[in-house]
């Protein structure tokens, strides 16, 4: 085995954020260069989620640091939020100073907007490979509703990309993402690397049953970015039908802090305190319901590859969605992996339909589930381990 090893590092998620991303991307390292020592530098809690998932790689091996997460309310948070800022450099000095001779290759897969042009500095005159991963936030570049601190994030981004070692590249989620820096002449093509969200095809595969009620899941934390109001909204209108053992709409997931919900007793929320469940707990979760909906916006998730999607095109779940970017390159891909509608009124009427169990609907299930399995095989670890084999 090399003496020098191969870094990743993860300086924003903690706990189990982005598990399946970083259990999946960093397995799939530790796979390419499996004769080198591979490091993960992680949050504590976040190194458990993760080494539990890839236990049988013997070359990937954890470097954790211990970071309590910011407080949910803003006049608490001010000042461990610049704490975090000024760790976060620090942290980065001292990885640049102490551990850069001793790296052939490093990754990084999660950075706050300050710290990643921090670290795009500090390493740009290095003769090694580095890689950054970009997650949503470069909507930023493009979105042009915004707040304020989210165009200056956006500028960020465009200092970032200015400064750019020769020996670095950005690593994207989404063809949809390379071809929008590309044509927005932020990056050159050779720059940019694109991979599918790697996902974990679920052996736990469960079959509609006409016999029981239809299950709905919204998968993940209900937010307003993902405009989850509209799910709760959608459960309102099916009160009776709740009421009568027809039909559940379950959140797997907690309540955003702001997300404001007058009423939420006709969504069954399955956490305790609006805590977030532990991932065995999510995963079966997601197991039992029938369908996934999800009702972004066109102008939200664009730019981010969702793990919530991730999760339901792994456990086989047919998508119920409204018409956005995003799906529409996924549904085009895949083929018929669910429904796709024009606005809420055309999707509440899908729902009737299911919970009316409209043969004609529930007859395309078992397809829905075998493309969303050819899908989940082509975004396998496996075949992106194969196209990075050529790339890294």
């Amino acid at each position: 085995m090399s003496k020098q090893s191969i870094y990743i590092i993860d300086k924003l998620v903690n706990g189990y954020n982005h598990v399946t991303f970083n259990a999946a991307i960093t397995s799939i390292i530790a796979k390419v260069y499996k004769n080198q020592e591979v490091i993960f530098i992680c949050e504590s809690l976040h190194a458990n989620a993760i080494k539990s998932k890839n236990s049988d790689l013997a070359n990937l091996k954890y470097r954790p640091y211990s970071e309590s997460p910011l407080s949910p309310s803003i006049t608490k948070r001010i000042l461990p939020w610049m704490k975090k800022k000024l760790t976060d450099l620090f942290f980065i000095n001292h990885f640049y100073k102490q551990t850069i001779k001793q790296s052939s290759v490093v990754f990084f897969t999660c950075l706050s907007t300050s710290t990643l042009l921090y670290t795009g500095y500090k390493l740009k005159l290095l003769n090694i490979p580095v890689y950054f991963f970009l997650h949503g936030e470069i909507e930023f570049l493009f979105l042009k509703k915004i707040s304020t601190i989210n165009k200056i994030r956006g500028e960020i981004y465009k200092l970032f990309f200015k400064q750019l070692g020769e020996t670095s590249k950005i690593v994207v989620i989404s063809e949809i993402v390379k071809e929008s820096l590309v044509a927005g002449k932020y990056l050159s093509e050779d720059k940019v690397i694109t991979i599918e969200h790697p996902i974990t095809p679920s052996s736990s595969i469960r079959k509609l049953s006409i016999e029981k009620k239809i299950i709905f899941g919204h998968i993940g934390v209900a937010v307003k970015k993902k405009s989850s109001e509209l799910f709760f909204e959608l459960s309102k209108l099916h009160k009776r039908e709740i009421e009568k053992g027809f039909v559940e709409f379950q959140l797997i997931g907690k309540i955003g802090n702001e997300l404001f919900l007058e009423d939420s007793s006709t969504v069954k929320i399955l956490t305790e305190n609006n805590k977030s469940l532990a991932q065995d707990q999510y995963e079966q979760s997601i197991a039992n319901i029938d369908y996934a909906i999800f009702t972004f916006t066109k102008d939200n998730y664009v730019y981010r590859a969702s793990g919530s999607v991730m999760d339901a095109i792994a456990f086989t779940k047919p998508i119920i969605a409204l018409k956005h970017h995003y799906f529409d390159y996924l549904f085009s891909s895949a083929g018929n992996i669910g429904f796709l509608c024009n606005n809420f009124e055309e999707l509440n009427i899908l729902l009737n339909r299911i919970i009316l169990k409209d043969k004609g609907l529930l007859g395309q299930y078992q397809f829905q589930q075998d493309n969303l399995r050819k899908l989940a095989k082509r975004q396998s670890n496996e075949e992106i381990e194969n196209k990075l084999l050529t790339v890294f």
